[in-house]
């Protein structure tokens, strides 16, 4: 309710054209994520007994990457904003790879969070840092007329608040080394894992990339808030 009511002011000084660039580079970060945790978050959630090393091998994993992911994306940002044919994404994805930075890399933490069961908590951060985000950031900065940075900074400064409550409110539990049995271990589910999250990336956003890519930001600007009304709660 909080992101509908901060996009609903925001689009009254906001253009269509800069909320479809937005999400245009929102569809490629939403990819980025789901590569840089490459599943290793869940595989620590769901395993039974959860050794030290098992601890070190998924933050070294998950920071891996998360630097790889976005480093990829940041070096194909102009490549990609030719295959989307939209002007003006390719400096919006080189930002936003923060967000898959960020994201990725406490991805352990966050894990510790749900296997400590303290939804609640986590339930709390997602919230501060999307009222952050974009009830104060994105919302200040598109009155101040920065047109589709301030969307873009709102995504940049939900995730790293969210991240940053993660590594500094997650257990602490003894941490061991980084061993390749552990890396097989925790690959072999998130492999898995990851597939059936790729599949849904595809069904949630294939229509919003097809209409970016044939009718322009604009179009894929209306199209997302349209989406984003008949989603929200």
């Amino acid at each position: 309710m909080v992101v509908l009511l901060a996009f609903m002011l925001i689009a009254r000084v906001v253009t269509p054209a800069d909320f479809g660039i937005a999400a245009a580079g929102m569809i490629v970060v939403e990819l980025g994520v789901v590569l840089a945790q490459f599943g290793v978050k869940f595989a620590l959630i769901q395993k039974m007994e959860l050794t030290a090393d098992d601890r070190a091998t998924g933050l070294a994993l998950t920071v891996a990457f998360s630097v790889m992911t976005a480093g990829g994306i940041w070096l194909l940002r102009a490549p990609l904003e030719g295959l989307f044919a939209i002007e003006g994404l390719a400096p919006v994805l080189g930002a936003l790879t923060i967000v898959v930075l960020v994201s990725g890399a406490a991805g352990s933490f966050e894990a510790m969070l749900y296997r400590d069961l303290q939804f609640q908590k986590v339930s709390l951060i997602d919230f501060a840092g999307t009222f952050f985000g974009f009830g104060v950031v994105a919302t200040l900065m598109a009155l101040a007329g920065a047109g589709v940075w301030s969307i873009v900074a709102g995504h940049i400064v939900t995730w790293t608040l969210r991240s940053a409550c993660y590594v500094l409110l997650a257990p602490r539990p003894p941490m061991g080394r980084f061993t390749s049995r552990s890396a097989r271990a925790l690959l072999y589910f998130g492999a898995g894992f990851s597939m059936g999250r790729l599949a849904n990336y595809v069904a949630n956003n294939a229509d919003r990339a097809i209409v970016g890519r044939v009718l322009g930001a604009e179009a894929l600007g209306f199209y997302e808030r349209a989406l984003q009304l008949m989603l929200a709660p």
